[in-house]
């Protein structure tokens, strides 16, 4: 569960509609993927028993299984997600020749500058991130956060081979479909419906959500908190929650990726209150914000990054200032009373994410980088 596991998809199936065949190199299957089209070279684990250098001992053995991949299955190019691997330039060197692409949600550099770690921990983050970018032919990020992020720390990168690649959807999973989830959850049919879906993580302030729909204090509307995580978030949640108006909010713990549209299509109102992680900006490309849109839903969502060029404030969806109670909660009240705005809004974010933001659009993005790299290279 989770937007990784909805990414690892999205980008494999678009491969696949595109026309490529897709050679999954893992440990484990991939969740939600069709078996029957899908191809797998399973990686083994190994246990090591020294417990210091396990993890070092683990990415070494990883990286011969690679290696030994390529030189079997020859791909035309390597797509790789940006993990700790402190070995990774040694498939560079194997394979000379072989069009990387890495794909970049948030350099470990940048994980080990908010959490303030030991100083061996930040030097093994930014050799592997450099490890990373000496190796990559292109280099996908999600935002253009990101890629300021990178150029800022790696001063000898060519911007060209950095492509601003925004997540996407599934447009045909994540549609509008009638379902049974309001009957289950005993919300009546003609209740408005706000909903949040994610992880419990303190950047995603659906403490902020919950503190706006009790400001609300409406009969017939009810919130539905889709996700799990954090177990200490997740109990403050709760116990906000029931403060006020609890038997209006709904837990409905982790919903199965194959479930979320369902989920989505039930609620009228759909929320994304995030904010800043990192440098008092958001690097990332929330994924729930194309599902929320992908089903027609009315969307709310922060004015931060990336989602002020997603969202156009009043014609697709209603933005807020990050962490503004007030602000929230207007636009909330804005939406739960004028039904034709919602339906209105939905519609065009339905539009949008069609025209702009499906999983093909991205993969389309990378291949026309990669051959722009390839050329640049020839020249």
């Amino acid at each position: 569960m989770g937007g990784y596991i909805a990414h690892i998809i999205g980008v494999v199936e678009a491969f696949q509609r595109l026309g490529s065949e897709v050679v999954i190199g893992a440990y484990d299957p991939v969740p939600y993927l069709d078996t029957h089209k899908v191809r797998y070279c399973f990686f083994q684990g190994n246990t090591f028993p020294v417990p210091k250098v396990r993890e070092l001992l683990r990415q070494w053995y990883l990286t011969n299984q690679i290696i030994q991949a390529i030189s079997v299955e020859s791909p035309d190019f390597l797509y790789v997600r940006w993990t700790p691997s402190l070995f990774f330039k040694r498939v560079r060197a194997a394979h000379p020749n072989l069009p990387i692409v890495l794909e970049c949600n948030t350099p470990l550099t940048m994980h080990t500058d908010i959490g303030r770690p030991q100083l061996l921990h930040r030097w093994l983050a930014r050799t592997v991130d450099q490890g990373y970018v000496n190796a990559a032919t292109l280099i996908s990020v999600v935002s253009t956060e990101t890629k300021e992020f990178l150029l800022g720390q790696h001063r000898s990168l060519d911007p060209q081979r950095v492509v601003v690649n925004p997540n996407g959807v599934d447009v045909e999973r994540f549609r509008y479909v009638v379902s049974d989830v309001r009957e289950r959850h005993q919300i009546p049919q003609d209740a408005v419906v706000l909903g949040w879906a994610g992880n419990f993580q303190p950047w995603h302030r659906t403490n902020l959500l919950i503190e706006a729909f009790q400001a609300l204090n409406l009969d017939n509307v009810y919130l539905m908190i889709m996700g799990t995580g954090s177990t200490e978030i997740e109990q403050s949640l709760r116990s906000q929650a029931a403060k006020l108006r609890s038997e209006q909010i709904i837990f409905t713990d982790a919903i199965p990726f194959g479930k979320m549209p369902a989920h989505l299509s039930a609620c009228d109102i759909l929320v994304a209150p995030l904010k800043a992680k990192f440098e008092e900006k958001l690097h990332g490309s929330p994924i729930k914000l194309f599902e929320y849109m992908s089903v027609g839903r009315a969307v709310v969502a922060s004015r931060i990054g990336q989602v002020c060029q997603v969202i156009d404030d009043g014609r697709n969806g209603l933005l807020f200032e990050p962490d503004s109670l007030k602000d929230l909660e207007r636009a909330l009240r804005t939406l739960v009373g004028d039904r034709a705005l919602r339906e209105r809004l939905g519609r065009s974010a339905r539009s949008d994410v069609e025209e702009n933001h499906s999983w093909e659009t991205n993969v389309q993005r990378i291949l026309a980088g990669l051959e722009r790299c390839s050329r640049a290279r020839q020249a």
